[in-house]
């Protein structure tokens, strides 16, 4: 089980990528945490992992903001295909969000992180899972950099 620790190493790391001299050892770290995660232990770390990183919001710096982004890609390649399924609707309601980021690098990372994980997903299908999210977002949201990240998100998670 994920301990009352680990959350708080996390935390600990996540206020550390915020630095610029603790950012490439504390962004190793969590990388190295994402990729050691057993998606088959019921003890939950993968759902306490995933809490923690999209918890993340617009007060954190730019740097936490996309290496968050950027830890689901890791998770997408570096666990089973479908171990992000059940996730996957707080995933995207997060990263619809950060569309609408000021921050160009961050939509690109969200870009890069639904191509991963679209690449890894099968179920539940493309349509309802990737499809419609952005879709609504594309033809409802009113800011055009979240338009436009959603456009190229679609592009991204329909051609691997």
């Amino acid at each position: 089980m994920v301990t009352k620790n680990s959350k708080q190493n996390m935390s600990v790391l996540l206020t550390k990528l915020g630095d610029r001299d603790t950012f490439t050892m504390a962004a190793r770290e969590l990388d190295l945490m994402a990729r050691q995660i057993d998606p088959s232990s019921s003890s939950g770390n993968l759902q306490s992992f995933i809490s923690v990183i999209l918890s993340v919001d617009t007060g954190d710096k730019p740097a936490v903001r996309k290496h968050c982004i950027h830890l689901l890609a890791v998770l997408s390649v570096s666990l089973p295909l479908n171990s992000l399924s059940p996730f996957l609707s707080k995933i995207l309601t997060r990263i619809t969000r950060r569309l609408r980021d000021p921050d160009s690098s961050i939509r690109s990372t969200c870009v890069a992180a639904l191509s991963a994980i679209s690449s890894r997903t099968t179920k539940p299908p493309f349509y309802s899972a990737f499809m419609k999210p952005l879709a609504d977002t594309l033809f409802t949201e009113q800011e055009v950099n979240a338009q436009i990240g959603a456009a190229l998100c679609l592009a991204a998670s329909l051609i691997p």
